[in-house]
Parts: structure tokens; sequence; C-alpha cells
């Protein structure tokens, strides 16, 4: 409200007050940042306990989509989805799989096949994958895909290593279905985060901000700085 207020013609109050604001923006991204540092954490040892907690990594992993990719901050999980697949296979349930999640925006549906943190990908599980991708973009014209275009991803702990697993999955790439492993997915997370820190560190430097650089130090405390450089 203050700039708006101000006087264009006062070009050092204008710069102080978008040193200000950008300040203030940077604090509370700051904020999320640190939430999703206990979040890579809760992540991590999720994948660690495997077995014993399936069903909290499947609710995780909904609930925080970033961290397959970080571009996914404000996706909502469409179930319905889910239900088409059902209704159509009779192959779901599977004693490797936690779960399917179903991501989406008014573009793009991303359906993720959740494998258990100790499963190693089969060229068969690339194929049953494929049939449900390839059916929800046969029915792109109709509820509930409605119109987007589909995605693919699969996580698991990696891949058999064999040619035809190797060839599947490059032709699956240029077909918009990727394979993430939960090893590449910390990696990820903890490369976005270092970054993040990175550009705060440097907005800090250029605004002179105290308020903003006691917060970085806060969080070099907890070890947010460090952690984003872990192996």
């Amino acid at each position: 409200k203050e700039i708006e207020n101000s006087n264009i013609s006062n070009t050092e109050r204008l710069v102080e007050l978008f040193d200000q604001y950008e300040v203030l923006d940077a604090m509370n991204s700051l904020r999320i940042v640190r939430g999703r540092f206990y979040a890579i954490q809760k992540f991590e040892q999720l994948i660690e306990e495997g077995e014993s907690d399936l069903k909290d990594l499947h609710g995780f992993v909904s609930d925080n989509p970033w961290l397959i990719d970080p571009r996914w901050d404000y996706l909502d999980e469409e179930l319905e989805i889910k239900d088409e697949i059902e209704l159509n296979f009779n192959n779901i349930e599977q004693e490797s799989r936690v779960g399917f999640i179903s991501l989406g925006d008014s573009d793009t549906l991303r359906l993720v096949d959740i494998r258990k943190t100790d499963y190693i990908l089969q060229k068969s599980d690339l194929d049953q994958f494929k049939d449900y991708v390839d059916y929800l973009r046969s029915i792109k014209n109709m509820e509930p895909v409605s119109g987007r275009d589909v995605e693919g991803y699969m996580i698991a702990q990696g891949l058999a290593d064999t040619r035809a697993v190797e060839n599947e999955v490059r032709r699956m790439k240029m077909d918009d279905m990727r394979i993430r492993t939960y090893d590449e997915i910390k990696d990820i997370a903890r490369r976005s985060h270092k970054a993040f820190l990175d550009v705060f560190e440097r907005k800090a430097e250029r605004t002179d901000s105290d308020m903003l650089q006691t917060y970085l130090t806060e969080s070099e405390q907890l070890g947010l700085d460090e952690f984003g450089l872990k192996s």
C-alpha cells in the first residue's frame, strides 16, 4: 500500500520500499523452505523404514507432490482417475505396488505409480503402466480426463539391468512417461532446497537486510544449509 501511495519522483524511497517488500517476500518463502526441509527429512525416514510405513509413504507423497518434481507446488489429487483404472483393469493390486496417485491441473494429468522402496522395476511393470497411461489418453475427451494431456511417472528403487528395460525406458521418456528412483527424488529435493537457499543468501547480501540475514543464520543453525549438500 505504501508503494502505491509513494511519490514516484522520490526514487530513493521507492527503491527502499521495493527492497523492504522483497525482504518480506523472501522471509515468507524461507518459511516454506524450512517446512520443506522437515518434509524431506520425513520422506527419507519413510524410505528407510520401508515396509512398516507404506500407507504413510503413499499419503505423504500425495500431500507433497513437489518431492517428485519441484514445479508441482499446487496440484490436486484426483481420486476418480484411480477409480477409472480400477474399473477397467483387473491387475491393479500387486504386492510391489504401494498405490497410485493422480495429480492434475487445468492442462495436464499426471499418473504416478508408487512401488515399494526396495522394488526393482521389470519390463512387465513398464508394459503394464503404459497400458494405464494409454487408456487414459484414449478417453482424453471424456470424464475424468476432460481434454487434458496425460503424463506418467513410476517410482521405485531402481530398474532391472537388462537391454529390454533400458530400451523401453528410453521410449517411454519420449512419450512423457518417466521413471524416478527414490535416490533421484531425494537428490532432486535436496538440490532444489539448496538452490532456494542460494537465492535467499544473494537477496540478503543485495538488500543488506539484518532481518533476512538473521533468519538465514537461524536456518544454518538448524542444518538447512548443510542438508542440501548431503549425498
